[in-house]
């Protein structure tokens, strides 16, 4: 059975371009635009992994990760972001790793298959 991971971000693009690779991978995928919707997709899918944007207009992936950590202490969860200031503030907040845009898709699936796999 495929693993499911959870990609928070509010650009379209970007979140396609993320969940392509992912589930050309062998990933299932889920998707949000924001940080509003996460927990209770957690909740109702389980995912093994979520990946978020830092910096979304509804709800910011930092207060997103905050939540997270609270209530699912063992979910892994790599924090992306163009904004490296805001970036590194996730590790302290509960982000198991951190990847900055734009993304390279080989060390995305090096870093979603470590943390799985932990």
């Amino acid at each position: 059975m495929a693993k499911t991971i959870l990609v928070v971000e509010d650009d379209v693009t970007t979140r396609q371009i993320l969940c392509g690779s992912l589930k050309a991978s062998g990933y299932e995928t889920l998707e949000a635009s924001s940080g509003r919707p996460v927990m209770r997709m957690i909740r109702e899918h389980a995912p093994a992994l979520v990946i978020t944007d830092i910096v979304m207009d509804d709800q910011e992936g930092l207060e997103t990760i905050g939540q997270i950590r609270q209530q699912h202490p063992e979910l892994p969860i790599i924090a992306i972001s163009s904004r490296p200031e805001y970036l590194a503030m996730a590790p302290d907040l509960g982000a198991d790793s951190i990847l900055t845009k734009p993304i390279d898709g080989r060390l995305l699936l090096s870093k979603v298959a470590q943390l799985i796999a932990a």
